[in-house]
């Protein structure tokens, strides 16, 4: 495969008849997936240092480096950011392997 700037790549194929045969076609666009990671550290951030109440959607989309229509698509509204906000933290709270702290604490 050869990419011609960032507009077409060209590519060797091998038709029904077994012929190899080259294809220009426009470069697949790869679905950037970071948002998806990186909005609860972001959310956090902004919570921690403005609230809740005060923190806009923009901001958090800002901080993510996402667009404001992304962030909504993957989250929803706000109230639902910090609820996965907190879920993403109290997963780090527990613990993975079983220990004694834990096993006072449960009946």
């Amino acid at each position: 495969m050869v990419r011609y700037g960032t507009n077409v790549v060209k590519e060797t194929v091998i038709d029904g008849d077994g012929y190899r045969i080259e294809v220009k076609r426009p470069p697949e666009r790869r679905r950037r997936n970071r948002g998806a990671r990186a909005h609860p550290e972001a959310a956090f951030a902004a919570f921690m240092k403005s609230g809740y109440a005060t923190t806009s959607m923009l901001e958090i989309a800002t901080r993510a480096r996402v667009s404001k229509r992304e962030l909504y698509a993957l989250v929803g509204n706000k109230q639902e950011m910090l609820i996965a906000c907190i879920s993403e933290r109290a997963k780090r709270l527990t613990c993975p392997l079983p220990c004694p702290c834990c096993a006072i604490a449960r009946p």
